[in-house]
């Protein structure tokens, strides 16, 4: 009796133990063996790369597009390692178990090979509710996600200034709320920072004066010197004083034909 097209693969393949994967032992298309080949000899095939083979054993239909391998090894057919390429994982909201809509994560160590986190409704709800819960806590991570400070750090580098704008004659009084972190812009042009080229923090006022002047200090000390150079002197005559108002009557009234007469 003639093997089925699942008993021929099975006997081709061979489990590798350390990574989990199922690593295909029979003829390979190319010289160095990179891509495996099998007689299919079924529905009109009759060579396939084993990888769709396996898609077909699996999902009960043959790949549209190019089956790609998410462990990177040519000769790995196990079905969870592969994918179509093109297609979208399902996969469920970690939160609210939906597969409707997904939010792009961050690639890290954990979520390596598993672009899919939460659904649109759960990332946009997450930070509002700690932002309702918390706006403190919410713009401090806000700043770390933005410039590379875990929040304990945040603090103490504000609490080291006193809770002042750290430009030396600047009187303001700061709120870590809304205290604006400065940092030097030829290490990082643009967000996310580094973390390393975090300054500290300043009042609105310098923070716009610094940016305006391009971190130049060049062009700051030009300036101080533009004012040195024409010092501001008002006196009673020079200062602008606004026109009086003039004393007016009650205004007469208006008919719907004219003014009343």
């Amino acid at each position: 009796m003639r093997k089925t097209l699942a008993e021929r693969f099975e006997e081709k393949t061979c489990p590798e133990p350390n990574t989990g994967c199922l690593l295909w032992t029979a003829g390979c298309v190319t010289k160095d063996e990179r891509y495996g080949v099998m007689w299919v000899g079924v529905e009109g095939r009759k060579r396939e790369i084993p990888t769709r083979v396996a898609f077909r054993l699996h999902y009960g239909r043959w790949p549209k597009r190019r089956v790609l391998s998410l462990c990177q090894t040519p000769l790995c057919v196990e079905w969870s390692h592969l994918e179509e390429a093109g297609v979208e994982r399902v996969k469920p909201c970690r939160r609210c178990g939906s597969t409707l809509r997904y939010a792009p994560r961050p690639p890290s160590d954990s979520t390596k090979g598993s672009p899919l986190g939460d659904c649109v409704q759960c990332a946009r709800a997450r930070p509002v509710a700690l932002y309702r819960a918390d706006p403190v806590l919410a713009r401090a991570v806000r700043r770390a996600q933005s410039y590379g400070i875990s929040v304990e750090v945040q603090w103490e580098l504000f609490n080291s200034q006193g809770g002042k704008c750290a430009v030396e004659h600047c009187r303001a009084k700061l709120t870590f709320r809304r205290a604006h972190i400065d940092h030097n812009h030829a290490c990082c042009p643009k967000l996310p920072t580094c973390g390393q080229c975090v300054r500290g923090f300043l009042c609105n006022r310098c923070n716009t004066a610094l940016g305006g002047g391009r971190d130049n200090p060049l062009i700051l000390r030009s300036l101080a010197k533009y004012l040195d150079d024409h010092p501001l002197a008002v006196t009673e005559s020079s200062r602008i004083r606004k026109p009086s108002r003039v004393a007016r009557g009650p205004r007469r009234p208006y008919s719907a034909f004219g003014r009343d007469s």
